[in-house]
This record gives C-alpha cells, sequence and structure tokens, in this order.
C-alpha cells in the first residue's frame, strides 16, 4: 500500500467532541501523502494536524469531569487502605503555566505527549513521579543526610521493591490543550553534524547564520494533577516513616525542579492546594461520624462538652446525660459501661462539695435496670 486508507476513499474522519483525543493523537496522524511522505510539506501537516486538535481558539479541554473524578476517588480509597486509612500521603498540586511529558515519545510531529489510556488526558505516570522524587532525593543526600542504603531502601533495587508505592497522577478536572512552539536554530547540525561527509560544511556547523525552524507541539495549560504514595507494607513503621520522608520531598520537588519535560524553560513547576486537603479530612471526619453507632455518637459529644466546661446542673451536658441514660438499652456492653463512667464523672464535676453525687445518679441509674449492675 503506496498510500494511507484515508487517502484513498478520500474520507478523512474528523475529531469528535466525545472522541479519545489521546487515541487519535497517537494512532491517527492523518496528514500523510502519497508514499507516507511529509517531506514536501514540510512543517504544514504536522501544524495543520495540531490544529485540527485544538481548534481555531488554540484551546481545548479534554477528560470527562465524572470520569476523572471516580478514577481520583478510586486511587484515595486505595492510598489511604494501603497506609492504614491515612490521607497524610495524598494532595494535589496545581501548575500555573505549562506542563508537557513524554516529548521523547515517537510520533509523526517529532514531539510526542503521554496519555493515559482510558482517561484520555494527559498525565504523569508513576514511574515518572518515582524518578522525579529520586532525583531530588539524590541531589540532596549530603543536606538531608540521606545515604545510598536510604535510597535503595526506599525505591528498590533489582533485588528487592522500594519501602514506598507510588501512583499515578492523575488530572482533578479537565485538562486544557493548547499549542506551544520550539525554534531549533541548528537542526542541520543536530541531524547531520556526526557524519564523515558534513565535516566542513557550513550547513552542518553550530553557528548563527542557520534559518531558525518553528516546531509546533502539545501542552497542558494549568494542569491540575492528583498525587500519593503509600507505605508497600501496611504495618512496618519503616515504610511509614520512608513514605512521610517520600512526600514532604515530593512537594519540594514538584516546587523546586519541577515535573516533566522542559523544566529548565519554566514547564512543570506545581504547588500544593491546601484547600484539597482540608476539604479531604473535613470529609473524613463526616465519613466518621455518620459512621458513628449511637452509644459512639453520645458518648464523644458529651465527652466534647465535659471538656469545654459545659457543667453546670440542669445545663446543657446534664440534659444530655440523662437523655442517654434513657437511650442506652441497645448499646453494647462496653459503652454502657463508659456512659456509668461519664456520668459518674459529670455528676462529681456538677456537685464538687457534695458528697451525694453519686446518689442523685443512682436515682437515674435505677430507672435503667440494664445499668445497675455497671455502677460502681
Amino acid at each position: 500500500m503506496n498510500q494511507p486508507i484515508y487517502a484513498q476513499d478520500k474520507h478523512s474522519p474528523k475529531l469528535q467532541d466525545t472522541s479519545n483525543t489521546g487515541l487519535w493523537f497517537d494512532r491517527f496522524f492523518n496528514q500523510y501523502q502519497k508514499g507516507w511522505s511529509l517531506d514536501a510539506q514540510g512543517e504544514k501537516p504536522k501544524t495543520q494536524f495540531l490544529e485540527n486538535i485544538v481548534g481555531d481558539s488554540n484551546s481545548k479541554k479534554v477528560g470527562n469531569p465524572d470520569q476523572l473524578k471516580s478514577y481520583q476517588e478510586r486511587t484515595q480509597k486505595l492510598a489511604s487502605a494501603q497506609a492504614n486509612n491515612s490521607i497524610d500521603f495524598m494532595g494535589v498540586f496545581e501548575n500555573d503555566w505549562h506542563f508537557v511529558t513524554g516529548m521523547g515519545n515517537p510520533h509523526p510531529v517529532e514531539n510526542g505527549i503521554t496519555w493515559h489510556p482510558t482517561l484520555a488526558t494527559p498525565y504523569l505516570p508513576a514511574s515518572s513521579v518515582k524518578g522525579m522524587v529520586r532525583a531530588f532525593m539524590e541531589q540532596e543526600m549530603e543536606d538531608q543526610g540521606i545515604s545510598d542504603k536510604d535510597i535503595e531502601r526506599i525505591f528498590g533495587s533489582t533485588d528487592q521493591s522500594g519501602s514506598v508505592i507510588f501512583f499515578d497522577a492523575t488530572p482533578t478536572e479537565p485538562v486544557t490543550l493548547t499549542i506551544d512552539v520550539i525554534t531549533p536554530h541548528m537542526g542541520d547540525w543536530y541531524a547531520k553534524g556526526t557524519e564523515n561527509d558534513s565535516v566542513g560544511k557550513a550547513s552542518a556547523v553550530p553557528a548563527d547564520w542557520h534559518a531558525p525552524v518553528p516546531s509546533q507541539f502539545l501542552v497542558c495549560k494549568g494542569i491540575t494533577l492528583f498525587f500519593a504514595v503509600a507505605p508497600r507494607r501496611a504495618h512496618s513503621e519503616q515504610d511509614f516513616k520512608d513514605s512521610g520522608f517520600v512526600w514532604d520531598a515530593l512537594k519540594d520537588a514538584l516546587e523546586w525542579i519541577g515535573a516533566g519535560a522542559k523544566t529548565s524553560v519554566g514547564y512543570g513547576y506545581f504547588l500544593k492546594d491546601d484547600g484539597f486537603t482540608y476539604d479531604l479530612q473535613q470529609s473524613k471526619e463526616q465519613a466518621r461520624k455518620e459512621s458513628r453507632s449511637e452509644g459512639e455518637a453520645y458518648l464523644e459529644d458529651m465527652e466534647v462538652m465535659f471538656k469545654t466546661g459545659n457543667q453546670a446542673p440542669g445545663g446543657e451536658l446534664h440534659a444530655k446525660v440523662k437523655e442517654a441514660l434513657e437511650s442506652s438499652s441497645t448499646w453494647s456492653t462496653q459503652e454502657q459501661a463508659q456512659l456509668v463512667k461519664l456520668a459518674e464523672k459529670v455528676g462529681k464535676a456538677m456537685y464538687p462539695k457534695s458528697q451525694n453525687y453519686k446518689k442523685k445518679f443512682k436515682t437515674l441509674l435505677d430507672k435503667q435496670p440494664h445499668l445497675k449492675s455497671l455502677l460502681s
């Protein structure tokens, strides 16, 4: 076959809004001419292909919000479960300019980009996250007191797995794609400078007389990524310690050395979104409260009220204790025992000068036969 099918049939499919943009980019470069050649037209077919993706506005959002949210929630649950329900080793980081990774991937436009296989968005693979953190830690070894043995334990070797698990960094919301430009000035020298027959030729010498050749490529604009790490062994104190150390290094690495390609010109720098961490903590606390039994809820609320000094006779805490005593018949034996102890503690605080506080609460307990045997 000397020409593409779409050229033979005079039918060129168009990228739809619902299409998997990553699959289209990787597998359907539709600008080849007869003989599968691009050379005769220079950069025009490559530019046309990229412009078809981003549109006339040079801006296109990719990724389904619901799918991205679902994927992030599953990763959160997995990382949290591996860390004994801790949320200390995960977070959202924001990039305020451009981000790209996978530029070295082979592609007809010369500069590739790494796409998530199912989310159809650019992302930072776990292997890249791991490499970035390792590079940063090795750079800071002397100042941080990190040894080669620590590096091998954390990141692993050919003989063993590392003590920390790294997860893919995926977008938290649809990603905006745009086109950026790189302008090599000495293309012939890069391509042919080492060939024997090029020695001494002006076209293969790195000098300022070469005409620049702009080359366009896709980048992500202002991407927000969810990062997570976790201890490999959930009950290992050392793995937990290493995870905390790696998480701190990851935050510093994203801020100071960046992730992905072209960090030397300002790409790929991220700052942590503390609002996400707060919301996650609040969500976890709300879920914990909703999962409490009636007894646990009463006991926790009364402890909080007691510690805040709400101990006046006839006050809110007094009424809460009476309500709990009357409602405790279905509680577990352990919760009932805790309630009796708390009731005695509250009574003593309410009547500090009276020796009859036990008598006062015994009167209440007499009305609750299931609690009488627990009174000390």
